[in-house]
């Protein structure tokens, strides 16, 4: 998990990675300082003539011909080509997704804003359009659809209002890819005002259909824009940066009550300014005019008021956006406008000066932009509904106004929010070989806690799996995670737009009754197995006396139990009251929300965990009554003999067929001695145990902490081919295993892998990711007879 200190400890104005960059949806690698969680600031929609009056911007394809305008919105560009850039070239790639031809009638640059629309969930994938346009998407008819829609000037975006026509754009298709050339001009245009990029309508003749941004699992198959930079000197004059927007007043506002907001223009620059011209914008539609004549030397401020009745949404504050841009053609274009939302929550930078305010808006945006609407799960389609401002800047906040440090980043502005729990903890009594507790495999940002997976297409009473486990229901589905903001955190954020809640009281939504499903590791129920509940406590636990047990029924399951509350709990700044669970009185900082759970079954004993963020996340998906939650633990399905080691001198077969003699030291009992898995996805090692043997365990020692992200166990029996078998064990990810589940013989990396108890002969071990495999020994253990 990325430290979140060393993610944004550096940031000032971000600075690109290089002189090519190539952009899409979801992009990771190589990303420049303050945005190493990826590429997110993407949209892209299909506006349908036939359809006038809905939404496609959750689709996974974008459709072109039939009179239909394809939409696609790269933003974040300063950051990603650097301050001081200039564009050489720039092509947009996209992917056909039927095979189709892609003639390309215009290509043009969008004037005006609109908006994406949520992402599909289970419902709309199997009904593909939704009846009613969401708020503040696009449509045929509406740039912002919704209660109060804004309309295109002329349907589609086609009016010279919408959109003008770019030059020289030309089509070339090569395959499945259509590349767009000759964007160079606009793509600077988009990185110096970024204000002004709300990118490029494309119409094509004949019915064509795209892989869009939305495309699950498939990163580099969406839209693309590659650029290719080269540096520009320092620009020099004056620079008029509209440095911050505050309201007075800043708490307790309510819709229709008389405001004023007041904008502080500053010159960054090293020359005067000559006077300042800007406009006030309201609701994307452009209002009150400013003009002074006074010049403000390099570093002088001053302040641009604007007196209005505030109007806003409190369920919705994205849509109640208020803007001011300076008109000026100076140093640095970029800082010329700045956008708040009317109804969103105001913080304020803790720091010496108004030095770091650049700085800082560079970060709310970021949030408001990426982080707020890119977190999206099927109970909050369209991400955080919330919009932050930064109202200033000093060592003194106003009464009521919470803070942040600009080296924490957006971590800091989302405490500023109330997000300011956790549930890591460590395990302080377990004697010599105390378990662990594991990070989230799913986890986002913040605090590497929760789920990032948007899971609009798993129905929402369908258990999500939170450890790499093969879950034949869940294959194949589009469930990718973002390591964005968590589910958790998304329900928390919209539940309090308003701020009337104490941080973390998001986290007493959790269902009535809660059930476990106790499994193995390769599925199977786990009947008659003790379950002991450790309880974390200030973010330690204390594994020597459980805070309560259960013991399964024949289906694996049990009922936990919903522990009292004290009978006069601290009352809640906004009147809720906390209910009877499993956690007893949840500690709003998430310090004691996390359990281990030691099962104890067939003679063994292993460990899983459950924290209360997966209550949250499942209460939001539907299961406010009654949630089930399987927790898989790698026990045998029966006793096991642990003093037999059936693979003790037996023969080793490998796919590279080399000497028996060298192949003899995995199974000599000799730690000394290694034998290496061959590196390329396909190789094997095969084990024959002589004849049928009831098998129960394998058991990898391994010379150091490497092994192929993916490999299965496959057993088979006399007569058969390790084709004709399933995987007996997949590991899917060794890492975590590793990490998580391994323990230690002298030296060396103790690997056991559990499956149902069955008689086979030969064990193979498959190597399916491809990488690198020391073993040391491989043992294999009987499962006992009656």
């Amino acid at each position: 998990m990325i430290s979140t200190t060393l993610l944004f400890a550096t940031l000032l104005l971000p600075q690109g990675p290089g002189p090519s960059v190539e952009l899409f949806r979801g992009r990771r690698l190589e990303a420049p300082a303050g945005r190493e969680l990826g590429y997110w600031n993407y949209q892209d929609a299909t506006l349908e003539p036939s359809l006038p009056t809905r939404n496609f911007g959750g689709a996974v394809e974008l459709l072109g011909g039939e009179g239909r305008t394809i939409l696609i919105r790269f933003a974040d560009l300063a950051a990603w080509l650097g301050k001081d850039s200039e564009v050489v070239s720039a092509k947009l790639v996209l992917t056909l997704a039927d095979g189709g031809k892609a003639d390309l009638i215009s290509a043009a640059r969008v004037l005006v804003p609109w908006g994406e629309g949520p992402l599909n969930t289970i419902r709309a994938l199997t009904n593909s359009v939704r009846p009613v346009a969401p708020t503040w998407s696009a449509t045929w008819q509406h740039r912002r659809a919704g209660s109060s829609p804004i309309a295109w000037q002329q349907a589609g975006a086609g009016g010279i209002q919408d959109s003008t026509p770019i030059p020289d754009v030309r089509a070339q298709t090569e395959g499945d890819l259509v590349t767009l050339s000759g964007l160079g001009p606009v793509v600077q245009q988009w990185r110096d005002r970024p204000y002004e990029n709300f990118g490029v309508a494309l119409r094509f003749a004949a019915n064509v259909s795209f892989v869009s941004g939305k495309a699950p699992n498939a990163a580099r198959l969406r839209p693309r824009l590659l650029v290719e930079t080269k540096a520009a000197p320092p620009r020099k004059g004056a620079d008029l940066a509209v440095e911050s927007i505050r309201r007075e007043p800043l708490t307790g506002v309510k819709p229709g009550q008389e405001v004023s907001y007041i904008a502080t223009v500053r010159n960054l620059g090293n020359a005067p300014s000559e006077g300042i011209k800007a406009v006030w914008t309201t609701r994307e539609r452009t209002g009150v005019p400013f003009e002074a004549s006074k010049s403000l030397a390099p570093g002088e401020a001053t302040e641009i008021p604007l007196k209005k009745r505030a109007e806003f949404d409190p369920q919705d504050p994205r849509t109640s956006p208020l803007a001011l841009k300076v008109l000026a053609e100076d140093a640095d274009p970029s800082n010329n406008s700045l956008s708040i939302t009317e109804g969103g929550r105001f913080v304020w930078l803790d720091a010496p000066d108004a030095s770091g305010l650049q700085a800082a808006q560079a970060v709310a945006a970021y949030v408001n932009d990426a982080i707020f609407p890119q977190s999206r799960f099927s109970f909050a389609l369209e991400g955080v509904l919330q919009r932050v401002q930064i109202a200033g800047a000093g060592p003194k906040a106003p009464e009521g106004v919470a803070t942040f440090r600009l080296a924490e980043g957006p971590v800091g502005i989302l405490g500023a929010l109330g997000l300011k729990y956790g549930f890591g903890g460590e395990v302080v009594s377990g004697g010599a070989n105390p378990p662990k507790v594991p990070a989230a495999l799913f986890g986002g940002f913040r605090n590497g806690e929760g789920d990032t997976r948007f899971e609009g297409s798993i129905p929402g009473l369908l258990t999500l799996n939170y450890e790499p486990y093969v879950n034949p229901l869940l294959t194949g589905l589009p469930i990718e995670p973002t390591g964005l903001l968590s589910g958790t955190d998304v329900a928390s954020l919209n539940q309090d737009l308003e701020g009337k809640e104490e941080p973390g009281e998001g986290l007493l939504n959790v269902p009535n009754t809660t059930i476990l499903k106790a499994l193995s590791l390769t599925g199977e129920p786990l009947k008659n197995a003790e379950l002991s509940f450790f309880q974390m406590a200030d973010r330690k636990i204390d594994v020597s006396q459980p805070t309560f047990t259960v013991v399964t029924g024949s289906g694996g399951t049990a009922i936990l139990p919903n522990r009292d509350l004290p009978a006069n709990p601290a009352p809640l700044r906004s009147g809720k009251a906390p209910k009877p669970n499993p956690f007893g009185l949840i500690a709003l900082d998430g310090s004691n929300g996390t359990f281990l759970v030691r099962a104890q079954v067939n003679g063994a004993v292993e460990w899983g965990s459950l924290s209360i963020w997966q209550l949250v996340d499942a209460y939001h998906r539907g299961s406010q009554a009654a949630a089930i939650f399987e927790m898989r633990f790698n026990v045998p399905t029966a006793p096991l003999d642990t003093e037999t080691n059936l693979a003790r001198g037996r023969i080793v077969t490998d796919s590279e067929n080399r000497l028996p003699a060298s192949a003899a030291a995995l199974v000599d009992e000799d730690l000394a001695t290694t034998f290496s898995l061959g590196a390329a996805s396909g190789n094997w090692i095969e084990v024959d145990l002589g004849r049928d043997r009831p098998v129960g365990e394998v058991r990898l020692l391994l010379e150091g902490s490497e092994a192929p992200a993916k490999f299965d166990i496959v057993g088979y029996a006399t007569g058969q081919t390790a084709g004709q078998m399933n995987a007996w064990v997949q590991e899917i990810d060794s890492g975590w295993t590793i990490r998580y589940r391994a323990g230690q013989e002298a030296g060396a990396v103790s690997l056991a892998y559990r499956g149902i108890a069955s008689r086979m002969r030969y064990i193979r071990i498959l190597n399916v990711s491809g990488g690198p495999l020391k073993i040391r020994e491989l043992r294999v253990t009987p499962a006992k007879s009656g």
